[in-house]
């Protein structure tokens, strides 16, 4: 008998909503799961986000050694300003290194009648499939289309197996898939209250026992009328001798979620390299903006960027990469404190290092109208050119001339 037959029905209420379980908890689709992952998240938008924050260049190596910026290559164009007719370069690269972050990035490079790339688009890794022919070249397929590896630049990422590369969460799957069910576990605590139980005596309602289907019955009810968000100061009403007494279990704190859940970013910061602070936790341990950058670029980005920057390249034909080069400009990213850099500045002027116009220009600021291209050298600050070099030389020679003169006509003198 079930416990509403001795009593006017109830019109029962559905669960207030469905239960949370996000990002491929609990044997579903880890890797989807992993990617929605906040600490995931924002660590790829801090990588994605610096590289694409970064001039690009295509460079042209001068007899000299020498590099100057390839202006009029067509690519030149391509990779500093527009990619292609619908991506400006910001969301162009970063959507390549996000790619790129879960393995693998595919591009479609467009080209003139003379081979030269003059667009640039990117396809959708999922949508894509590798495989070599009987020959041992790359066949790219995406949806009716097959490419072959002169039509699509293939970048692939960590451990890559001649085929295809990896996510570095792919690496860590396991301890990921822990980060995963914790996160849904939070969720869970948050949906149905976990760390609080309501203890319900049901004996005064069957004093002959209550049968299994019974107390379902009644567990399903009370969940579903009176647990979660939606049913929250909601009164509990009670009747023929029901009691509930409400019991509190371990919290969260005490359960280690906490700590468990800082240990799960710690592990997602150290595959992709970033510092913890920079994910809200931990200490920031450097003494500068400069340091904090540097170790940033060093052991973060420089690895995404080298690789990018290498592939890029495939894009010339062999000739043409025997002189240019794809570059991302990181010196911007290095800047420091104002101080700091002005100071670096001086010290660059003054050893003939920068030009006035060249430190104007790391500001951002206009070129002076007349000898700010000039450069200095420290002996009282003289225009660094042959002509004054000469003069300096010049006036030198001189002055110890005289002074070996001076020294010949005190010979045999008894002046005191």
């Amino acid at each position: 008998m079930g416990i509403f037959s001795k009593k006017k029905p109830m019109q029962k209420r559905n669960s207030p909503g469905s239960m949370v379980i996000p990002w491929g908890a609990f044997g579903t689709n880890w890797s989807r799961a992993l990617e929605q992952n906040p600490s995931v998240f924002s660590c790829e938008q801090l990588i994605s986000n610096a590289i694409a924050s970064l001039p690009v260049d295509l460079l042209f190596k001068k007899n000299d050694g020498s590099r100057v910026k390839a202006y009029t290559h067509p690519m030149y164009n391509v990779l500093k300003r527009e990619p292609n007719t619908e991506e400006v370069p910001q969301v162009f690269y970063g959507r390549l290194v996000r790619h790129l972050l879960r393995g693998n990035a595919f591009l479609r490079p467009i080209r003139d009648r003379q081979g030269r790339v003059i667009e640039i688009f990117l396809l959708d890794p999922a949508t894509v499939s590798v495989e070599r022919n009987d020959s041992g070249k790359k066949i790219f397929k995406q949806g009716k289309n097959e490419y072959s590896s002169k039509e699509i630049l293939h970048i692939p990422g960590v451990g890559y197996d001649g085929v295809r590369g990896y996510s570095p969460l792919e690496f860590a799957k396991s301890t990921l898939e822990t980060a995963s069910n914790i996160e849904a576990y939070a969720a869970r605590a948050f949906e149905g209250r976990i760390g609080s139980r309501a203890l319900v005596d049901i004996s005064s309602m069957y004093p002959d026992g209550a049968t299994d289907d019974d107390i379902r019955e009644m567990a399903a009810y009370l969940r579903n009328n009176y647990s979660g968000e939606e049913n929250e100061g909601k009164p509990l009403i009670l009747w023929d001798g029901m009691k509930v007494n409400s019991i509190e279990a371990t919290d969260n704190r005490e359960s280690q979620l906490l700590e468990n859940r800082q240990y799960q970013n710690k592990i997602i910061a150290q595959i992709y390299q970033v510092p913890l602070f920079l994910l809200g936790e931990g200490e920031n341990k450097y003494n500068s903006q400069e340091a904090q950058n540097i170790n940033f670029l060093q052991y973060t980005l420089l690895p995404w960027i080298r690789i990018i920057e290498q592939y890029l390249g495939m894009l010339l034909d062999s000739y043409e990469r025997e002189r240019h080069s794809v570059s991302f400009n990181t010196a911007g990213f290095l800047r420091g404190d104002h101080k700091s850099r002005m100071e670096a500045y001086v010290k660059g002027i003054q050893s003939g290092i920068y030009s006035v116009d060249e430190v104007r220009n790391l500001e951002n600021l206009t070129a002076l109208p007349e000898s700010g291209e000039v450069h200095f050298i420290p002996a009282n600050l003289m225009p660094l050119n042959n002509e004054t070099i000469g003069a300096y030389m010049a006036s030198a020679k001189l002055k110890a001339q005289s002074l070996i003169g001076k020294e010949s006509e005190g010979v045999g003198d008894d002046k005191q």
